[in-house]
């Protein structure tokens, strides 16, 4: 009868494992179920059966776990589900468009590192080359990398 029981709380253990996996995916009631019927199992095989019939019992667990894992990660049904789409595209800036290089403007923010300026009425993100630009600063855009527009305090 013991014996019945442990495989019933295996077998349970196991099935809500492929449901958690499949129907269920992330952290739900499924996989807690799961894992609190197949610990159950273990207990209950060192509670009525001794030491040995425990080790037995987590052997067959950290086995049958293990199979189900592999046989998941090697099926192609978890590809059917995953998202497998890249976002390539870009907000166009029309203002950062028209700026050029060794165009003169002022920083409207500090640049601490990173803050906003303004060349001729057009407020953009800049990034400081040359450390700390504080606000009201004339600045002068020195490069402008993939969008990046790399500013210097004028002397």
């Amino acid at each position: 009868m013991e014996i019945l029981v442990i495989c019933i709380l295996f077998i349970v253990g196991i099935i809500l494992l492929i449901a958690e996996v499949y129907m269920f995916p992330g952290i739900s009631l499924a996989g807690i179920c799961a894992t609190a019927s197949l610990i159950a199992a273990n207990v209950y095989a060192y509670m009525s059966l001794g030491w040995l019939a425990c080790l037995i019992c987590l052997l067959v667990t950290i086995v049958g776990c293990t199979v189900i894992l592999v046989w998941v990660a090697r099926s192609k049904s978890i590809d059917k589900v995953s998202l497998k789409k890249e976002i390539d595209s870009t907000v166009r800036n029309e203002a950062l468009d028209a700026i050029q290089v060794g165009e003169h403007g002022t920083a409207i923010t500090r640049l601490a590192l990173i803050g906003n300026a303004d060349f001729g009425g057009r407020i953009v993100e800049v990034r400081s080359a040359s450390g700390f630009i504080e606000e009201n600063t004339p600045i002068t855009v020195i490069r402008i990398t993939d969008g990046i527009v790399f500013v210097s305090a004028d002397r």
